[in-house]
């Protein structure tokens, strides 16, 4: 399909060198020029049909019109630099691993990010100040067509954050036995006195005997370490009702991943009590038993990981929901919206030991971090400082980012996805930072990572405008379906109610915002007779590269390629 013409508005920002910026100056005023341009050829394109007054007339002129003049007719796209977010290590692991899947590295990159979150275990926070911290967790949303082998991806993470959980707990076999029941019981308090004194009184004595009672000691501390994680082996549940979630959470450290396929998740998110939960958990607030289902359990600082893969249909259906909409939930997901994969599947679909050992390795290396020790029954947080130049940065982004939401808000909806930014900003650096470094506790934010994160942010950012802007999704879904019907019928004209007739399910209403879509992009032509009559172009017939067929246009309507 041709790409859209005009440039988008949310090309990410580098900050780089002096010479970068002004070549980028220079470009911002070519794209500036050509933006007009192209205005300038549309006017004049419409003018030109206006007065036109055959059908045969206006498809002779819309035939004329290059293609390369033509947009396609989609949702807004973003560009993943990951080359300018990543380091080498990681972009080559993620262009590796989605040549392997043949997965749009897109979802590779999204599901990798969450795997980062889900491995800290609600461990990690990063401190802005005494008082505001942001937990280390997101909420990512991620909707493709069936095609997109978005199972191979979701199979491949969760493994990796299974194996390396199940690498540092015990066999459950040992862990069920009597005689380890008989050793746990046997662990008193008492007992480790008594290794204490032992240790005191032979220190000045043999190396040997004081390494002996080291040994012990040691031995009994690993033993209640693998017994406290006993409880922990269940690390990720697909789609839990309010009741089980909270259940998990409550055995499990307060912490739990939702990593879902088939979007049934999605759904359940609809209801009240499911909300509830998973707002608080995403900011770690307390969560108090009986308020919402008859489950008398009190949760400190609960924690949720989530990473929903779902298709078109249900992704609209959650941003078109009026409930979801005025609630607050829908501001803590990140979307994404990808359309159909070309890329060539792998016959093999066997991942290199290689790819695979590097992210077991990073993987377990973040999970071994374990959580610090309170005297009371407050849970405290591994925290990560930003450097001061990165506090710099984030002071500017939060300026820039209040005039913007207070400016460009579509709905309440949008506002509150615009004023939470700041908050993924912090959590998208903190997740770069532990992903590119080893040591990432005794490290500080830096400046590179947090101006790294604002281009994934802006990434994200483009196709949340597109899901709140609920109206011109729902054009966009009929403008598509009228494509639809066009092509198969092979039209060359139609009056509206032809098209809702064709289309059917929609209101005249509709159909007119959807020909105004198509009308625009040139797609059709107006023909002011004694009925309103719309000219199709000719080149939606003849020519494959500028409407692509039917297998790329999904059961909603919406044109994936």
């Amino acid at each position: 399909m041709v790409s859209y013409p005009f440039p988008s508005s949310n090309q990410p920002n580098h900050y780089s060198t002096h010479e970068n910026d002004i070549k980028n100056k220079t470009q911002s005023i070519n794209i500036h020029n050509n933006f007009f341009d192209a205005q300038k050829r549309y006017i004049k394109h419409q003018e030109e049909i206006k007065s036109l007054h055959d059908e045969l007339s206006i498809q002779n002129y819309l035939r004329s019109i290059p293609t390369q003049y033509i947009p396609s007719i989609d949702y807004p796209r973003s560009p993943l630099l990951i080359d300018d977010i990543f380091s080498k290590n990681t972009s080559d692991f993620l262009k590796n691993l989605s040549t392997t899947l043949a997965v749009p590295i897109e979802i590779a990159t999204v599901c990798m990010l969450s795997t980062v979150c889900t491995a800290t275990r609600g461990r990690v926070s990063v401190r802005l100040s005494s008082l505001h911290k942001e937990v280390l967790t997101e909420y990512f949303l991620i909707s493709a067509p069936s095609d997109s082998r978005k199972d191979n991806t979701a199979h491949f993470f969760r493994n990796t954050l299974l194996k390396a959980h199940e690498s540092m707990v015990p066999d459950k076999k040992i862990l069920n036995s009597n005689t380890f029941r008989e050793i746990i019981k046997r662990m008193s308090s008492k007992r480790k006195k008594m290794i204490e004194n032992e240790i005191e009184k032979n220190i000045s004595q043999d190396c040997d005997i004081v390494a002996e009672i080291l040994k012990q000691k040691n031995a009994i501390e690993l033993i209640e370490k693998t017994s406290s994680c006993a409880h922990q082996i269940k690390l990720i549940i697909d789609t839990p009702t309010a009741t089980s979630l909270i259940r998990a959470l409550n055995t499990q450290d307060e912490f739990i991943c939702i990593f879902d396929v088939e979007g049934r998740f999605l759904e359940k998110i609809k209801h009240e009590n499911i909300q509830n939960i998973i707002i608080k958990s995403y900011d770690a607030e307390s969560y108090l038993g009986g308020s919402d289902i008859k489950l008398n359990v009190d949760l400190n600082s609960p924690i949720t990981s989530m990473c929903l893969l779902t298709n078109p249909e249900i992704y609209q259906d959650f941003y078109q929901d009026e409930n979801i909409m005025r609630s607050d939930i829908s501001s803590r997901f990140l979307p994404i919206f990808l359309g159909q994969s070309f890329i060539e599947k792998n016959l093999s679909e066997d991942i290199s030991e290689e790819i695979q050992e590097w992210l077991q390795k990073k993987i377990r290396s973040i999970m071994s971090v374990e959580r610090p020790r309170s005297d009371n029954s407050e849970k405290i947080f591994n925290e990560i400082i930003l450097s001061t130049e990165a506090k710099e940065y984030f002071s500017y982004f939060r300026g820039r980012n209040d005039v913007e939401a207070f400016v460009s808000g579509k709905n309440y909806a949008h506002r509150a996805f615009k004023n939470r930014k700041p908050s993924h900003l912090i959590r998208l650096a903190g997740i770069l930072h532990i992903l590119e470094n080893d040591q990432f506790i005794d490290n500080e934010i830096s400046a590179k990572t947090i101006k790294s994160a604002d281009i994934l942010l802006k990434f994200f950012d483009v196709y949340a405008q597109s899901a709140f802007d609920n109206q011109y999704q729902k054009s966009l879904n009929v403008a598509n379906k009228i494509l639809n019907w066009i092509y198969r019928h092979k039209k060359s004209s139609f009056e509206e109610r032809d098209a809702q007739r064709g289309v059917g399910r929609c209101t005249i209403e509709e159909i007119r915002s959807g020909i105004d879509i198509l009308e625009t992009n040139l797609y059709l032509g107006r023909l002011h007779l004694k009925n309103l009559k719309f000219v199709v172009n000719p080149n939606l017939i003849t020519q494959t590269n500028l409407i692509s067929p039917n297998p790329n246009i999904g059961s909603s309507g919406i044109d994936y390629s």
